[in-house]
C-alpha cells in the first residue's frame, strides 16, 4: 500500500513530489537507484489517476492525436470534394462545371448533358400506337335524324371510330 501516502496529498503536493522524482531519476545512477525511482513514479501516477490527476501525456492524448488525424482526414476530403470538374455535352457543346463527386455521378462515362439524354417518353423512332393512316380533319353536316341514328348505333365507341369503320366498309366493298 505504498500509494496510500500519495492519496492523503493534495495536487500541489503531488505535483512537487512527480517534480521531485523525476529530478531523482534524471540525476541518479542508472545501474542502481534509477529502477527504485521509476518504481515509485510508476506508484504515484497510478494515485494520482485513480484521483483524475496527469502528470506529463493524459490517458486521452491518443484519442486526442487520433481526434485530430480524423479531423484533418475530413478537410482534406471535403477539399477534394470542392474540386469542380468539366463536362462538355456532346449533343449541344454545353459546358457544365460541377463538384467531382457530382460529375462522378452524373456524368462520367455520359456523352450528353441531362438536358440532351431521352429519359423516358417522348417522341422516339418506333414508339407508341401505330398510325392507321393520315389524319384530316373534316365538318360533316347530317339531318338530325341521321344523327340520332349514328348516336344510337355506336354505343360505347368515339364517333370518329365508328365513322372510321363505316368509311372503310364502304371503301372495302369498293375496291
Amino acid at each position: 500500500m505504498a500509494d496510500k501516502f500519495y492519496e492523503d496529498m493534495t495536487v500541489d503536493e503531488l505535483r512537487a513530489e512527480y517534480e521531485e522524482i523525476q529530478r531523482r531519476i534524471e540525476t541518479s545512477d542508472p545501474d542502481e537507484d534509477q529502477k527504485g525511482w521509476k518504481q515509485e513514479l510508476k506508484i504515484l501516477k497510478k494515485a494520482a489517476e485513480r484521483r483524475g490527476i496527469y502528470f506529463g501525456e493524459s490517458p486521452w492524448a491518443e484519442i486526442e492525436r487520433y481526434l485530430q488525424a480524423a479531423e484533418q482526414d475530413m478537410k482534406s476530403l471535403e477539399a477534394l470534394d470542392t474540386q469542380k470538374k468539366t463536362f462538355v455535352c456532346e449533343n449541344c457543346g454545353k459546358s457544365i462545371s460541377v463538384e467531382s463527386r457530382i460529375y462522378e455521378k452524373t456524368y462520367r462515362g455520359e456523352k450528353y448533358c441531362l438536358d440532351c439524354r431521352h429519359m423516358h417518353g417522348g417522341r422516339r423512332e418506333g414508339a407508341g400506337r401505330p398510325s392507321l393512316g393520315v389524319t384530316r380533319k373534316v365538318s360533316i353536316t347530317l339531318p338530325e335524324e341521321y344523327w340520332e341514328v349514328i348516336e344510337d348505333d355506336r354505343g360505347d365507341m368515339k364517333l370518329s371510330a365508328y365513322l372510321r369503320e363505316l368509311i372503310i366498309g364502304k371503301m372495302d366493298e369498293i375496291l
